[in-house]
């Protein structure tokens, strides 16, 4: 029996239970408050929480918004990041070190 484990791809789920929204190209000048570039989440979410809070504001992405690196995400945060510690103890300290476990705490 032939192992077929690794014949299939993997899709993210995120991508597949989705559709893929359509904007037109931006053809004239606009003038706002603030331009984001790239319309993943943290672009999405700053222009979602820069327009409630008044801004006119335009995000600017060159493919479609929420399927490159966030659509392929696993969507979860995580302060287990042991390579990453080792790094920034060998290139920062451990202080620092701590400064960025305390953060992803946090997040």
């Amino acid at each position: 029996m032939e192992n077929r484990l690794f014949e299939k791809t993997c899709e993210s789920y995120w991508v597949k239970s989705t559709e893929n929204p359509f904007f037109s190209s931006l053809e004239e000048n606009i003038k706002v408050d603030v331009g984001i570039v790239g319309g993943g989440m943290a672009g999405i979410l700053c222009g979602y929480l820069l327009k409630e809070a008044g801004l006119s504001v335009a995000v600017a992405e060159s493919d479609v918004i929420l399927k490159g690196t966030t659509g392929n995400t696993t969507a979860k945060v995580t302060s287990q990041h042991g390579i990453r510690y080792t790094n920034i103890i060998k290139q920062h300290g451990k202080e620092k070190a701590q400064q960025y476990a305390q953060a992803n705490e946090g997040a």
